[in-house]
Protein backbone atom coordinates (compact mmCIF):
# COMPACT_ATOMS: atom_id res chain seq x y z
CA UNK A 1 0.00 0.00 0.00
CA UNK A 2 2.69 2.67 1.13
CA UNK A 3 5.01 1.68 -1.71
CA UNK A 4 1.89 2.19 -4.61
CA UNK A 5 1.13 5.54 -3.44
CA UNK A 6 4.67 6.37 -3.75
CA UNK A 7 5.29 4.96 -7.29
CA UNK A 8 2.09 6.76 -8.39
CA UNK A 9 4.16 9.97 -7.40
CA UNK A 10 7.23 8.75 -9.17
CA UNK A 11 9.02 7.65 -5.59
CA UNK A 12 9.85 4.53 -6.70
CA UNK A 13 11.98 1.73 -4.94
CA UNK A 14 15.28 1.06 -7.20
CA UNK A 15 17.08 -1.39 -4.68
CA UNK A 16 18.14 0.09 -1.81
CA UNK A 17 17.51 2.98 -3.26
CA UNK A 18 14.58 5.58 -4.27
CA UNK A 19 14.47 7.05 -7.98
CA UNK A 20 12.33 10.35 -7.95
CA UNK A 21 11.13 11.27 -10.99
CA UNK A 22 7.47 13.08 -11.94
CA UNK A 23 5.88 14.47 -9.35
CA UNK A 24 8.60 13.09 -7.07
CA UNK A 25 11.27 14.96 -8.73
CA UNK A 26 9.65 18.09 -8.79
CA UNK A 27 9.25 17.96 -4.73
CA UNK A 28 12.60 17.08 -4.62
CA UNK A 29 13.74 20.61 -6.65
CA UNK A 30 11.35 22.41 -4.97
CA UNK A 31 11.54 21.68 -1.60
CA UNK A 32 15.61 21.88 -1.82
CA UNK A 33 15.17 25.47 -2.60
CA UNK A 34 12.57 26.19 0.05
CA UNK A 35 14.89 24.51 2.51
CA UNK A 36 17.82 26.19 1.50
CA UNK A 37 15.94 29.88 1.58
CA UNK A 38 15.28 29.01 5.28
CA UNK A 39 18.63 28.80 6.50
CA UNK A 40 20.70 31.15 4.38
CA UNK A 41 20.37 33.97 7.19
CA UNK A 42 21.89 31.44 9.62
CA UNK A 43 24.40 29.25 7.58
CA UNK A 44 24.84 31.94 4.52
CA UNK A 45 28.07 29.78 2.79
CA UNK A 46 26.99 27.34 0.47
CA UNK A 47 29.06 24.03 -0.24
CA UNK A 48 28.80 21.60 -3.18
CA UNK A 49 31.11 18.59 -2.84
CA UNK A 50 31.63 15.39 -4.48
CA UNK A 51 29.94 12.20 -3.02
CA UNK A 52 33.62 10.78 -2.35
CA UNK A 53 35.38 11.08 0.40
CA UNK A 54 39.07 10.18 1.80
CA UNK A 55 38.96 7.57 4.68
CA UNK A 56 41.04 9.68 6.54
CA UNK A 57 38.38 11.90 7.10
CA UNK A 58 36.39 9.31 8.17
CA UNK A 59 39.23 8.31 10.78
CA UNK A 60 39.83 11.82 12.08
CA UNK A 61 35.81 12.54 12.74
CA UNK A 62 35.85 8.90 14.50
CA UNK A 63 32.77 7.80 12.28
CA UNK A 64 35.13 5.22 11.68
CA UNK A 65 35.24 3.85 15.00
CA UNK A 66 31.45 4.45 15.88
CA UNK A 67 29.81 3.56 12.28
CA UNK A 68 32.31 1.13 10.65
CA UNK A 69 28.90 -0.55 9.51
CA UNK A 70 27.68 2.01 7.80
CA UNK A 71 30.60 2.94 5.56
CA UNK A 72 30.36 2.57 1.56
CA UNK A 73 33.79 1.60 0.63
CA UNK A 74 34.83 2.71 -3.59
CA UNK A 75 36.79 0.10 -5.29
CA UNK A 76 39.95 2.57 -4.76
CA UNK A 77 42.04 1.99 -1.44
CA UNK A 78 41.68 4.61 0.69
CA UNK A 79 38.29 6.38 -0.83
CA UNK A 80 34.68 5.97 0.67
CA UNK A 81 31.35 7.05 -0.08
CA UNK A 82 30.34 9.92 2.13
CA UNK A 83 28.27 8.91 4.96
CA UNK A 84 27.30 12.54 5.80
CA UNK A 85 27.00 15.96 4.35
CA UNK A 86 28.42 17.84 7.31
CA UNK A 87 31.80 16.09 7.22
CA UNK A 88 32.80 17.78 3.99
CA UNK A 89 31.95 21.29 5.53
CA UNK A 90 35.16 20.18 8.79
CA UNK A 91 37.12 18.55 5.84
CA UNK A 92 36.88 22.19 3.81
CA UNK A 93 38.08 24.15 6.87
CA UNK A 94 40.47 21.37 8.54
CA UNK A 95 43.50 23.58 10.05
CA UNK A 96 42.29 26.86 9.44
CA UNK A 97 41.23 29.57 11.20
CA UNK A 98 37.54 30.67 11.35
CA UNK A 99 35.10 33.39 11.76
CA UNK A 100 32.64 33.17 15.11
CA UNK A 101 28.75 32.41 13.92
CA UNK A 102 30.53 31.64 10.58
CA UNK A 103 27.40 29.10 9.03
CA UNK A 104 27.71 26.75 5.98
CA UNK A 105 25.46 24.93 4.27
CA UNK A 106 25.39 22.18 2.12
CA UNK A 107 23.72 19.13 0.22
CA UNK A 108 25.26 15.88 -0.40
CA UNK A 109 24.43 12.66 -1.96
CA UNK A 110 25.10 10.57 0.68
CA UNK A 111 25.20 6.38 1.33
CA UNK A 112 25.63 4.22 4.63
CA UNK A 113 24.92 0.60 4.56
CA UNK A 114 23.30 -0.35 7.73
CA UNK A 115 24.75 -3.23 8.02
CA UNK A 116 22.84 -3.99 5.29
CA UNK A 117 19.55 -3.19 7.41
CA UNK A 118 17.52 -1.17 4.38
CA UNK A 119 13.57 -0.43 4.68
CA UNK A 120 12.29 1.84 2.12
CA UNK A 121 11.33 4.31 2.19
CA UNK A 122 12.71 5.74 5.45
CA UNK A 123 15.79 3.81 5.57
CA UNK A 124 18.19 4.11 2.43
CA UNK A 125 21.11 3.26 1.14
CA UNK A 126 21.76 6.11 -1.14
CA UNK A 127 20.39 9.67 -0.09
CA UNK A 128 20.26 13.00 -0.24
CA UNK A 129 21.43 15.11 3.16
CA UNK A 130 21.08 18.71 3.54
CA UNK A 131 23.15 20.19 6.54
CA UNK A 132 24.07 23.62 7.91
CA UNK A 133 27.02 23.73 10.13
CA UNK A 134 27.69 26.63 12.83
CA UNK A 135 30.60 27.56 14.16
CA UNK A 136 30.23 29.51 17.74
CA UNK A 137 31.46 30.97 21.11
CA UNK A 138 30.81 27.83 24.03
CA UNK A 139 28.52 30.55 25.84
CA UNK A 140 26.20 30.70 23.07
CA UNK A 141 25.50 27.25 22.27
CA UNK A 142 22.16 27.54 24.87
CA UNK A 143 21.13 30.78 22.93
CA UNK A 144 21.94 28.79 19.07
CA UNK A 145 20.11 25.67 20.22
CA UNK A 146 17.37 27.62 21.31
CA UNK A 147 17.25 29.71 17.70
CA UNK A 148 17.59 26.14 15.61
CA UNK A 149 14.95 24.49 17.29
CA UNK A 150 12.67 27.00 16.38
CA UNK A 151 13.52 27.46 12.82
CA UNK A 152 13.12 23.49 12.74
CA UNK A 153 9.67 23.62 14.01
CA UNK A 154 9.16 26.35 11.68
CA UNK A 155 10.26 24.68 8.64
CA UNK A 156 8.14 21.52 9.33
CA UNK A 157 4.74 23.87 10.07
CA UNK A 158 5.07 25.20 6.87
CA UNK A 159 5.56 21.99 5.79
CA UNK A 160 2.60 20.59 6.83
CA UNK A 161 3.99 17.63 8.64
CA UNK A 162 2.68 17.48 12.29
CA UNK A 163 5.65 16.05 14.71
CA UNK A 164 7.88 17.13 17.54
CA UNK A 165 11.35 17.61 18.16
CA UNK A 166 12.40 14.85 21.08
CA UNK A 167 15.64 14.45 23.09
CA UNK A 168 17.80 11.45 21.51
CA UNK A 169 21.24 10.47 21.98
CA UNK A 170 24.35 11.01 19.68
CA UNK A 171 26.67 7.75 19.31
CA UNK A 172 29.78 9.90 18.80
CA UNK A 173 29.41 10.86 22.63
CA UNK A 174 28.85 7.41 24.03
CA UNK A 175 30.91 6.08 27.07
CA UNK A 176 29.69 3.40 28.55
CA UNK A 177 31.28 4.07 31.56
CA UNK A 178 30.19 6.95 32.30
CA UNK A 179 26.70 7.40 31.77
CA UNK A 180 26.85 9.16 28.70
CA UNK A 181 22.87 8.76 27.47
CA UNK A 182 21.64 9.92 30.74
CA UNK A 183 24.26 13.04 30.17
CA UNK A 184 23.40 13.52 26.57
CA UNK A 185 19.85 13.82 27.36
CA UNK A 186 19.86 16.28 30.29
CA UNK A 187 22.36 18.42 27.69
CA UNK A 188 19.83 17.84 24.93
CA UNK A 189 23.14 17.45 22.52
CA UNK A 190 20.81 16.16 20.24
CA UNK A 191 17.14 16.84 18.98
CA UNK A 192 15.20 15.03 16.44
CA UNK A 193 12.12 15.76 14.67
CA UNK A 194 9.66 13.01 14.60
CA UNK A 195 6.85 12.03 12.69
CA UNK A 196 3.86 9.59 12.93
CA UNK A 197 3.66 7.95 9.24
CA UNK A 198 2.83 4.54 7.72
CA UNK A 199 2.54 3.09 11.28
CA UNK A 200 5.99 4.43 11.86
CA UNK A 201 8.07 7.08 14.11
CA UNK A 202 10.42 8.62 11.63
CA UNK A 203 13.04 10.93 12.18
CA UNK A 204 13.35 14.43 9.45
CA UNK A 205 15.56 16.01 10.88
CA UNK A 206 18.10 16.48 13.80
CA UNK A 207 19.57 19.20 15.63
CA UNK A 208 23.35 17.84 16.91
CA UNK A 209 25.04 20.22 19.72
CA UNK A 210 28.59 18.56 18.88
CA UNK A 211 30.36 21.50 21.46
CA UNK A 212 33.88 20.92 20.33
CA UNK A 213 34.19 17.20 19.43
CA UNK A 214 34.94 18.31 15.65
CA UNK A 215 35.95 21.07 15.92
CA UNK A 216 39.00 19.88 18.07
CA UNK A 217 39.61 16.91 15.94
CA UNK A 218 39.88 18.98 12.91
CA UNK A 219 41.93 21.59 14.55
CA UNK A 220 39.72 24.90 13.79
CA UNK A 221 39.94 27.76 15.94
CA UNK A 222 38.48 31.25 15.69
CA UNK A 223 40.66 34.62 14.04
CA UNK A 224 41.63 35.37 18.07
CA UNK A 225 43.14 31.79 18.64
CA UNK A 226 40.02 30.74 20.75
CA UNK A 227 37.95 27.16 20.21
CA UNK A 228 34.93 27.09 19.03
CA UNK A 229 31.60 24.88 18.95
CA UNK A 230 29.68 23.90 16.61
CA UNK A 231 26.08 23.07 15.78
CA UNK A 232 24.36 20.99 12.80
CA UNK A 233 21.12 21.06 11.68
CA UNK A 234 20.46 17.96 9.24
CA UNK A 235 17.26 17.39 6.76
CA UNK A 236 16.79 13.63 5.23
CA UNK A 237 15.34 14.86 1.84
CA UNK A 238 13.97 11.38 0.92
CA UNK A 239 12.59 10.82 4.11
CA UNK A 240 11.01 14.29 4.13
CA UNK A 241 9.11 13.74 0.42
CA UNK A 242 8.21 10.30 1.27
CA UNK A 243 6.48 11.18 4.56
CA UNK A 244 4.70 14.12 2.71
CA UNK A 245 3.67 12.31 -0.15
CA UNK A 246 2.24 9.73 2.09
CA UNK A 247 0.56 12.84 4.45
CA UNK A 248 -0.16 15.88 2.72
CA UNK A 249 -3.94 15.66 1.33
CA UNK A 250 -2.20 18.94 -0.73
CA UNK A 251 1.04 20.20 -1.06
CA UNK A 252 1.96 22.47 1.26
CA UNK A 253 1.94 26.47 -0.50
CA UNK A 254 5.94 26.65 0.45
CA UNK A 255 6.34 24.44 -2.28
CA UNK A 256 4.67 26.42 -4.59
CA UNK A 257 3.14 23.24 -6.62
Amino acid sequence: MVNRKLESKGFLQIQNSAFLTGESGLVFDKLCDYLNRKLSLMFPEILISPQVIDKKTLEISGYSANFPQHIVLTSKGGKALAPASCLRVYELLKNSKISRNSGYRTISYCSRYEGGNFEFPFRLMNFHMLEGVIFINNKDADVVKEKTAKLVNSIFKELSLNGRLSVSNDPFFQNPNEGTKLIQKLKETKKEFRVKVAGKDVALASINNLEDYYTSRFKLKFNDDAHPFSTCVAFGIERVIASGLLLWKKYPKVLGL
